[in-house]
C-alpha cells in the first residue's frame, strides 16, 4: 500500500460525520457479543473474536476531539455490547455493560500510549528487561504470554495507523520492538510443548503399568506403588471418592488455572480439566 492510498484512506475515515461512526461502533458491538453468546469459543478465540471489532471500532473514532464525543463513542459500544444480553441473562446486564466499557477504555489507553511511542525514542535495555520479565511470569500461565504478544500487535498497529510519516517507523527500534517479544513467544509454546508431550509419554507409561498390574494380579497396584513420580515429574495415582483409579499430571505450562489432565481407568481415557479452583484435585 503506497503512502498516498493510506493517506487517503486515513482521511476518509477521518472525514465520517459525528452519527455514522457513533453508528458503526454500536453495530460492531451488538454483532460481536451477539455472534460470542451464539458459539461456543475457547477463551483465546473468544478473546479474538471481541478484540478485533473493537479495535476498528476504536480506530475510527481515535480522531474525536470533544470529550463529549468520545465519551459517547465509548457508550455506543458498551451499550451495543450490552443489548444482546438483555433477551438472554438480564441480571448480567450491569456487568456486561461495565465490562464492555472497561475494554473500551483500555483500548483507548492503548491508542495513546501508541501515539506517544511514535514521539519518543526506542530503549532496547528497558524493553528487553520488560519483556524477559514477562516471558519469566509467563511460565506459569501461558495466557499472560498470549496477552502480552496481543497488546504488541495492537499497538504496533496503532502506531502505523497514526504515524505522521511512516518512513519513522521503518527502523531497526520498531521491527527489534516486534520481532523479539513473538522470538520469546514462540520460544515459550515450542518449549511448553515439548514438556507438555515429555510429561504425557511418562504418563502413558505408567498407565500400562498399571494395567500391566491389574491384568497379572487380578487387581491394580497400591497406591503408593508410584510416589517416585509425584515428587519428580508431578505424576500422581490415586483413588477418587467414586472408588475408581486414575492417574493425574499436571500441564507445564497452563492455558488456564490448574490445567491437569486426569486418566480414568473406568472409561480408559484422558480428560483434561481446567478451572479457577483446583475442583477435587486439592490435596492433588
Amino acid at each position: 500500500m503506497s503512502k498516498s492510498t493510506f493517506t487517503d484512506i486515513k482521511a476518509k475515515i477521518d472525514y465520517l460525520p459525528l452519527t455514522v461512526r457513533l453508528l458503526v461502533v454500536f453495530v460492531l458491538g451488538f454483532c460481536t457479543n451477539s455472534v460470542l453468546m451464539l458459539t461456543q469459543y475457547s477463551v483465546l478465540y473468544s478473546a479474538l473474536v471481541y478484540c478485533l471489532p473493537l479495535f476498528l471500532a476504536v480506530l475510527i473514532t481515535a480522531s474525536l476531539q470533544r470529550q463529549k464525543e468520545k465519551v459517547l463513542a465509548g457508550l455506543s459500544w458498551a451499550i451495543g455490547g450490552t443489548l444482546p444480553i438483555i433477551f438472554v441473562i438480564l441480571e448480567s446486564i450491569f456487568t456486561v455493560f461495565f465490562f464492555n466499557l472497561l475494554a473500551w477504555l483500555f483500548f483507548q489507553c492503548l491508542v495513546q500510549y501508541a501515539i506517544s511511542r511514535n514521539k519518543k525514542e526506542f530503549n532496547y535495555w528497558k524493553y528487553i528487561i520488560i519483556w524477559l520479565l514477562i516471558f519469566y511470569f509467563s511460565l506459569s500461565f501461558k495466557y499472560l504470554m498470549v496477552f502480552a504478544l496481543f497488546n504488541v500487535l495492537l499497538v504496533r498497529a496503532y502506531q502505523i495507523y497514526f504515524s505522521d510519516d511512516l518512513s519513522k517507523i521503518k527502523n531497526k527500534g520498531f521491527i527489534f520492538s516486534f520481532l523479539f517479544p513473538y522470538i520469546l513467544g514462540f520460544s515459550l509454546f515450542g518449549y511448553a510443548y515439548y514438556k507438555n508431550t515429555e510429561q504425557r509419554e511418562l504418563a502413558d507409561k505408567v498407565v500400562q503399568q498399571i494395567i500391566s498390574y491389574g491384568k497379572k494380579h487380578g487387581e491394580y497396584p497400591p497406591i503408593d506403588s508410584f510416589a517416585d513420580y509425584k515428587e519428580s515429574s508431578q505424576i500422581y495415582y490415586y483413588i477418587g471418592s467414586d472408588n475408581i483409579h486414575y492417574v493425574l499430571y499436571k500441564e507445564f505450562i497452563p492455558a488456564e488455572p490448574y490445567c491437569r489432565y486426569l486418566y480414568n481407568f473406568k472409561t480408559q481415557n484422558w480428560d483434561r480439566y481446567c478451572d479457577l479452583y483446583k475442583r477435587n484435585f486439592d490435596d492433588k
